[in-house]
């Protein structure tokens, strides 16, 4: 029998390491090559993404050790559905959106990943989505081997992987009932709480915008709508004063209130007149 993990592509995953702890969206397009010399910041980097808030300072020191980082290019292929894969990848900053095409060559996106979210073949030496960058991104990954002995040497990784997981889970059916039971106004008000959650995790700091990269033909693909009607939707939630555009990816949501009503997440009844 052939052995394909021999003749498996070689990773676009490299060893290196990124730099600076400031991973802002204009940090990350104007930082510098990586360097070893950013040792410590790296640590730092991955003391402050919510996977490893509660690892203790070992295990992150390990998964620091043991990682293979990429400075990815925007709109730069990270890997491909169907190849061979043998590694877990996780985002240190930017977004990475995840797709998958079906057998007619229709994408469908299925979720955009940031700072902290981690995808790659888990339980198959197969990638079954595709994940390319959004805007320059930093990610960092592990092969199986790695992360089987990480794991067993900390459990604190091991707890904090596993709640990743149930997370990614519940983020997944969270989804299913987008597209399966809301229509697109409802759609657009979760999409947008969500992200929202998910940066709050990332960055507590309240008064900043939430950051959204992703094209909006990509972030319509996702709801499964239109690009029209989500123009449209946005525009309508402005000019009920539910949000406000600061940049064409930069959104200030005004009523994180209403938009639950709005989203099913408050069972209070609103509609917009």
């Amino acid at each position: 029998m052939a052995n394909h993990r021999a003749n498996r592509p070689p990773s676009r995953l490299v060893d290196a390491q990124p730099t600076g702890p400031d991973l802002t969206p204009a940090s990350v397009q104007n930082r510098l090559r990586p360097s070893r010399s950013a040792l410590p910041a790296v640590e730092n980097t991955l003391h402050n993404l919510p996977l490893f808030k509660d690892t203790d300072a070992a295990a992150r020191e390990a998964m620091q050790e043991s990682a293979r980082y990429h400075d990815a290019a925007k709109h730069e292929l990270i890997m491909s559905q169907g190849d061979l894969g043998f590694d877990l990848f996780m985002v240190v900053a930017g977004c990475v959106m995840i797709a998958r095409t079906d057998g007619w060559g229709a994408q469908q996106v299925v979720g955009f990943l940031f700072a902290g979210g981690l995808s790659g073949a888990v339980a198959i030496d197969t990638y079954v989505n595709s994940a390319r960058s959004v805007v320059p991104t930093t990610v960092v990954g592990f092969d199986h081997a790695t992360i089987s002995n990480l794991t067993d040497a900390h459990p604190s990784l091991r707890r904090a992987l596993y709640r990743s997981t149930i997370s990614d889970i519940g983020v997944a059916q969270d989804h299913l009932v987008i597209l399966g039971a809301m229509n697109a106004q409802e759609r657009v008000a979760a999409a947008l709480l969500h992200f929202d959650r998910c940066q709050r995790a990332r960055d507590p700091i309240a008064d900043k915008p939430l950051w959204l990269p992703m094209r909006r033909t990509d972030l319509a693909n996702y709801l499964a709508i239109e690009l029209p009607t989500l123009s449209r939707v946005l525009s309508r939630f402005r000019d009920h004063k539910l949000l406000s555009f600061q940049s064409i990816s930069e959104i200030w949501l005004c009523d994180r209130q209403r938009l639950a009503r709005l989203s099913g997440e408050d069972w209070t009844v609103d509609t917009l007149d």
